[in-house]
């Protein structure tokens, strides 16, 4: 069906502007967590988990707080936990 195809192909353009964006302001948390959820939305757990340790590192106040708990997702996700 054309709705997974769109999906990935959002996903992908999600996928890239976060790289664009961590690559522009490398310590704007933000921009990391939005990494995870890509990474997330395209299957690549572990580079997701990598990318919220970083915002957790970076972020700060509701940032830092939003990408402890997607962090904590993405480990159990990975039986990390």
């Amino acid at each position: 069906t054309e709705a997974p195809t769109v999906r990935i192909v959002l996903n992908a353009l999600a996928l890239s502007d976060a790289e664009a964006a961590v690559s522009l302001a490398p310590t704007w948390g933000k921009g990391y967590v939005r990494l995870g959820d890509a990474l997330v939305a395209l299957g690549r757990g572990e580079e997701a988990a990598r990318a919220f340790e970083k915002a957790v590192e970076c972020g700060e106040g509701p940032v830092k707080k939003e990408a402890r708990e997607k962090l904590e997702e993405a480990k159990k996700g990975l039986g990390w936990h």
